[in-house]
């Protein structure tokens, strides 16, 4: 993680999402700038009916 983070950061406004991989070869999603991890929210997801 970088020692500044940008303000949109800070903030929780904005952050540059970019794919990574894992050791494994699972997916997440990093913060290029902020190098915060992208938790999902589960309540934000549409349910199929």
């Amino acid at each position: 993680m970088r020692a500044h983070r940008p303000l949109t950061c800070r903030l929780n406004l904005h952050h540059r999402w970019r794919t990574n991989h894992t050791e494994d070869g699972g997916r997440y999603l990093r913060c290029a700038r902020c190098g915060k991890d992208h938790v999902p929210n589960p309540s934000a997801v549409t349910p199929v009916m």
